[in-house]
Formats: structure tokens, C-alpha cells, sequence
């Protein structure tokens, strides 16, 4: 049998926090902090999700609490690696 797994690339906030849960870990960068402009990798066993775009205000403090702030963050699907550079 088939095991599944999720690559989900999106700038939709609703289904990128639907499609994610606690059981993984949250990486982020911040752009633009006025336009709330952000560039998110949500990393578990079977499943990445790129969220690259404008999020709300209360979305942006949970990723404060909960997420790890990045330095660099790259994911190179080719290969599969997740490449995470933190403070």
C-alpha cells in the first residue's frame, strides 16, 4: 500500500492553517512588516506547506508564539531538503 504525503504551496491563509496542525513545526520569515507580508514553512513526517504571502495581523502574532523566526528558509523540492538557518 501507498503511503500518502501533502506538498501544498499556497498564499492562502485559511487553507494553510487548515492543512496544518501542531504536530509539525512552523519556520517564518517576515518581508514586510507593514503589509504583514510573510513567507512560511509548516514541516511534519508526511507533509510540507509553503504559505508565501500577506497574512492578518492575529495570524502573524501566533507565528511569533508558536513558530520559529528564520534567518534562511528554502525548501528545494528536487531533493526534498528543507533548509532552515535560525537566530
Amino acid at each position: 500500500m501507498s503511503r500518502f504525503q501533502l506538498f501544498l504551496n499556497t498564499s492562502n491563509e485559511e487553507l494553510f492553517r487548515k492543512a496544518t496542525s501542531e504536530l509539525g513545526s512552523l519556520f517564518y520569515q517576515v518581508s514586510n512588516k507593514d503589509t504583514n507580508e510573510v513567507f512560511v514553512v509548516y514541516f511534519s513526517g508526511s507533509r510540507l506547506a509553503k504559505l508565501e504571502g500577506r497574512v492578518s495581523s492575529e495570524y502573524l502574532k501566533y507565528l511569533a508564539n508558536v513558530g520559529f523566526e528564520a534567518l534562511k528558509l528554502e525548501v528545494d523540492e528536487a531533493t526534498g531538503f528543507v533548509e532552515v538557518v535560525t537566530k
